[in-house]
């Protein structure tokens, strides 16, 4: 259940959370549950240049920051590789964009030790709320937030994207 690397929840520990979370009758009354799902970017840069043991590093200082940032608001978890969710239970929709925004402003700031010149790390978070109807289940909700992450690294990562808005722009786009 938990990430030998990081000590936060593994992939199985999220997917058994969540589960228990959406199987409440009132998973989608207000506040609404969020799910903040990030990585880090460039992240194979900083394995590349600097070696897997600092890539190593990087995840748990920046993971040991997260602790705190996030603290009771929600519970982190480890996807794989450097691909990480947070969840979020009856947060709201204003709460969680703040919580995404201090996060990335938090990793942003860090000073990493022994740290090599250039080092730059920043995430992109990509952020759904479960809504019972477009996210209505764990492979929807997830795939929402995937999809606001991967926006947010498309306008040029290092920023928080609402999964809404992604679905707004994709309904316009035809």
């Amino acid at each position: 259940q938990e990430d030998p690397l990081t000590g936060v929840d593994n992939r199985r520990g999220f997917f058994r959370r969540v589960q228990a979370l959406l199987d409440r009758r009132d998973a989608d009354a207000a506040p609404l549950h969020a799910l903040l799902l990030f990585d880090f970017d460039y992240f194979k840069r900083i394995n590349d240049q600097y070696g897997h043991p600092y890539g190593d590093v990087v995840l748990n200082v920046s993971l040991q920051c997260l602790r705190g940032v996030v603290g009771r608001r929600g519970r982190l978890a480890r996807l794989g590789g450097e691909e990480f969710v947070v969840v979020c239970p009856r947060i709201g929709g204003a709460n969680a964009l703040q919580l995404a925004e201090d996060m990335r402003a938090a990793i942003g700031a860090l000073v990493f030790p022994d740290a090599p010149d250039g080092l730059d790390v920043t995430i992109s978070i990509g952020m759904a709320l479960f809504d019972g109807t477009r996210c209505h289940d764990v492979g929807s909700w997830l795939r929402a937030a995937d999809d606001a992450m991967y926006a947010a690294k498309a306008r040029g990562r290092d920023q928080v994207v609402v999964a809404q808005e992604v679905s707004q722009l994709l309904t316009h786009a035809g």
